[in-house]
């Protein structure tokens, strides 16, 4: 596992667990854990990561809401993808070349949909 989520981890006192799942992963707020499918590859268990520490970083005590309404739903599930992708992209930013980078080229390498390319734009213009 990626030395940055690591120290996101461990600043968030979050505890990483592994589990056979029927999603990619969840965030028990109440725990303080986050909880991955096992079976998934190195590369999605960190996307997955990410985007759970994105729930915990931005909704930590709001889990209530979760399900809520479909609208706040959606909306905290959107929190966290920016979350992830934010943290995914200063990693990318690092290891390419200022000219190198674009929105469409990591979304494809990190298998994310092609809708997220005015966010990562808008991020990678803030980065730079």
């Amino acid at each position: 596992m990626d030395s940055r989520i690591k120290a996101l981890l461990s600043e968030q006192q979050i505890t990483l667990k592994y589990d056979e799942l029927d999603c990619g992963g969840l965030y028990v707020d109440k725990l303080n854990w986050i909880i991955v499918d096992n079976r998934l590859n190195e590369h999605e268990q960190e996307k997955v990561i990410l985007h759970e520490l994105g729930h915990a970083a931005k909704q930590k005590g709001l889990s209530n809401l979760y399900n809520a309404t479909t609208a706040l739903h959606t909306k905290m599930e959107a929190e966290a993808n920016r979350f992830m992708i934010r943290e995914e992209l200063e990693n990318y930013r690092s290891e390419y070349d200022e000219s190198e980078l674009s929105p469409v080229k990591f979304l494809e390498s990190f298998g994310l949909p092609l809708a997220f390319e005015p966010y990562v734009s808008k991020v990678l213009s803030e980065l730079v």
